[in-house]
């Protein structure tokens, strides 16, 4: 006689537990590799983002820094009398604004005492973009008549040159043909013109127009409360370039020679560089942080030889130090 095979009416309530602690223990694990994987995507994505906003910085500071000291195609040597050729035509107080006054100086910058401080960098010169003038200039005061590209607006200000000479001036016209510059008083707003009168009348075919571009690169609080990058054209508002730079420091390389050859002989802060006319290339070192905290596991101290002293943090952001020597390419002839 065949046995009867009993059919399962349920589970026991130690089957039930064990398959309960299965279960927690499959889901613990799969939480844990959920969680595991979110925090290790959160830090890549912070660590590309920091990667990508110090290219972007340094790729903004070395391409105004390089062009330092341009004067078109006025020549630059380091002499004496190296801008006796160049005037600014610009108000000497302009409305407080005071960075037109040494435009002879191709770089400036304030160094900060302090490794948690930025300093700030000038860069003085002219862009490399220009408009030749369509018809000559009759006399010393005429108006600029040049080509339409919309390089220049009203109160744009510009450098005319023909390679020979060279004046600054403010644009107070608003037309993209005709350029004037008459006198006109400094406001808060405007810089103006102290002389209506250039130092030459300019001829068609000889003489260019270039925007002049005076660049100020400073570190402050951005928009979202993070410390980014700032660009400040001509006096102008200041430009929230990238978020996340929270530090800046700038040496300067000087050359010391007797005899210049285009060689940095040392490297120094900007108050003791003896003579900006000397410099020939800069140091550049940024320290960009994660917009997100709490991504490694304890406070780091960041090292650069670039900085005076170590970077002492005290929260848990990825952080990077980013450093470039950048030549000044009108002083490398």
């Amino acid at each position: 006689m065949t046995a009867m095979l009993k059919k399962q009416q349920g589970l026991s309530l130690i089957e039930l537990m064990v398959a309960i602690v299965i279960g927690l223990f499959l889901v613990g694990g799969l939480i844990q590799l959920f969680t595991s994987s979110k925090e290790n995507y959160r830090v890549q994505d912070n660590l590309s983002r920091v990667q990508e906003n110090g290219r972007f910085a340094m790729h903004f500071l070395t391409q105004d820094i390089r062009m330092a000291d341009y004067w078109g195609c006025l020549p630059t040597e380091r002499k004496a009398n190296q801008y006796a050729d160049l005037s600014s035509n610009l108000n000497p107080d302009n409305g407080g604004v005071t960075i037109y006054d040494d435009f002879t100086v191709p770089l400036d910058g304030t160094n900060a005492d302090v490794n948690d401080a930025a300093d700030t960098i000038t860069v003085r010169g002219v862009a490399n973009n220009a408009v030749s003038l369509a018809a000559d200039m009759l006399s010393k005061t005429a108006d600029l008549v040049v080509l339409n590209n919309g390089l220049f607006t009203d109160k744009s200000l510009a450098m005319v040159s023909d390679c020979f000479n060279g004046d600054i001036f403010q644009n107070v016209n608003n037309s993209s043909t005709e350029l004037k510059h008459q006198v006109e008083p400094a406001t808060v707003q405007d810089i103006g013109n102290s002389d209506g009168s250039f130092s030459k009348a300019y001829k068609q075919d000889e003489a260019f127009v270039y925007p002049l571009k005076f660049v100020t690169y400073s570190v402050d609080v951005g928009t979202s409360g993070e410390p980014s990058l700032f660009r400040t054209l001509n006096g102008g508002d200041r430009q929230e370039l990238v978020e996340g730079v929270e530090n800046l420091q700038v040496l300067y390389g000087e050359d010391t020679d007797p005899t210049p050859d285009g060689i940095a002989n040392t490297y120094r802060d900007a108050d003791d560089v003896v003579n900006m006319g000397n410099v020939v290339s800069v140091r550049v070192a940024i320290v960009v942080r994660s917009l997100e905290d709490n991504l490694i596991s304890a406070p780091r101290v960041y090292t650069d030889p670039v900085f005076d002293d170590d970077l002492v943090t005290a929260d848990r952001r990825i952080r990077r130090v980013f450093t470039s020597t950048i030549g000044l390419r009108n002083r490398l002839d």
